[in-house]
């Protein structure tokens, strides 16, 4: 009777201690909800990202004209958030384009909602494209 008792004691406690505590996949971290999970790629391993591109406005010979702009994911805030943000500028003439602080990096914010960003060039030559891809994370269910 006691090996019996014993036993089922054992087997609860095992029981108990994996209940709630579901596994987090790889590329996801905890979440401060117990069924879901931060998730920056998905179950095959595609990373969550959105890519944004424009053409610079023409400025040659018309002088430089800082310029900026707000791009949002597709997503519900509190569901998706940005984590990063890379520029890149691709044509002959990115070398008039450029950050209004100085240099050529990007410059972005991102924004409380965490689904947007604003970012801020100044345009001075021909054009050229300017490309931003939004790194992100989605609340996942485990």
């Amino acid at each position: 009777m006691d090996r019996k008792a014993c036993g089922i004691v054992i087997v609860f406690g095992l029981l108990s201690a994996t209940v709630g505590h579901a596994k987090v996949r790889e590329g996801c971290q905890p979440s401060v909800y117990p069924s879901k999970q931060w998730c920056a790629q998905s179950a095959d391993g595609i990373p969550y990202s959105q890519t944004f591109s424009h053409q610079s406005e023409n400025r040659h010979n018309m002088g430089g004209r800082n310029t900026g702009g707000v791009y949002c994911v597709s997503g519900t805030a509190g569901e998706v958030r940005i984590t990063n943000v890379a520029f890149r500028c691709e044509g002959a003439f990115c070398g008039w384009n450029y950050n209004p602080d100085g240099g050529y990096a990007g410059n972005v914010e991102i924004q409380s909602n965490k689904l947007c960003f604003t970012w801020r060039r100044r345009w001075d030559g021909k054009p050229a494209t300017e490309i931003y891809q939004a790194i992100f994370e989605r609340l996942e269910t485990q």
